[in-house]
């Protein structure tokens, strides 16, 4: 980790540090002040120690990092938020969102699409762009799931905004896997081999987050500014620390040991801060 990531994390832990001093705000039917939900990149998955083991909710996650109440659970899509009995409705039910909730964080989409698979998928085809091959094929499937998405997320904001009226509801977006896109590189080992990812690879799998960050945005905007939600650009607050990249990544690499495996693709303990920072500057 280099001193330009260390001083990062440094300076905004004092920020945190400040919110630490004062006594988080107790649970009840008017529901306390900050409250996240999402899958994996909100909980934190990959960066131990955990939490929550189930859900594999890491104390290195953006919301713990924000002293949040957080329901991210790994795996977690759209439908597990706003669905019946999803993490919405027992943040309600416990007495966390309510009427006195004041920001509300949103990550989630990515799993609609089936998103890991896709990438294997990708990565063992040889030709990743030929029209009917594996790769094309299963990016295709990935776009098709887009609408449910917004529709999930749309679902998702109305819940929480009939819950918490007044809350400021923050969506964030995903980085971008990565940087380099004209060269190979090595991203990690599977199985004892190597992983290298080729320009073409890094281009379709870019693409495929730009498209779905593009959705996430679109649900936040044809709400104006009473509404209080609004987007977080997480690929702008990454730009030049993905796989690859010109910068110290904030994302782990493919890695195959397997008490480590879930780390894979994940956002680092360092992008994590990153991400708390960025959230943090739209509070």
């Amino acid at each position: 980790m280099n001193k330009r990531v260390i001083s990062l994390i440094a300076a905004f832990a004092l920020g945190v540090a400040a919110l630490a001093a004062a006594p988080p705000a107790m649970a009840g039917s008017a529901g306390v002040s900050k409250v996240a939900f999402g899958d994996s990149e909100a909980s934190g998955t990959g960066n131990f120690a955990y939490v929550d083991k189930d859900c594999k909710r890491s104390r290195f996650s953006y919301p713990l990092i924000l002293r949040m109440e957080s329901y991210a659970c790994s795996g977690a899509t759209t439908a597990d938020l706003a669905g019946a009995g999803g993490q919405i409705d027992a943040a309600i039910a416990e007495g966390k969102l309510g009427a006195a909730t004041k920001y509300v964080t949103i990550t989630a989409g990515v799993n609609d699409l089936a998103w890991q698979d896709t990438l294997l998928t990708c990565y063992a085809d040889p030709d990743p762009t030929l029209p009917g091959g594996p790769c094309q094929v299963a990016l295709g499937i990935a776009a098709g799931q887009l609408p449910g998405v917004a529709a999930g997320l749309a679902g998702a904001i109305a819940k929480i905004r009939v819950a918490a009226p007044g809350a400021k509801i923050l969506v964030t977006g995903y980085p971008l896997l990565f940087g380099k896109l004209g060269s190979s590189c090595s991203i990690g080992a599977l199985g004892g081999q190597k992983v290298t990812i080729t320009p073409t690879v890094k281009v379709l799998a870019n693409d495929a987050v730009t498209s779905l960050n593009a959705v996430i945005e679109n649900v936040t905007n044809p709400l104006d500014a009473a509404d209080r939600v609004e987007y977080v650009d997480v690929a702008a607050a990454f730009a030049g620390h993905s796989l690859c990249d010109t910068r110290t990544p904030w994302l782990h690499g493919v890695i195959g040991l397997p008490v480590l495996y879930d780390s894979s693709l994940h956002i680092n303990v360092a992008g994590q801060y990153a991400l708390a920072a960025a959230v943090w500057r739209q509070r």
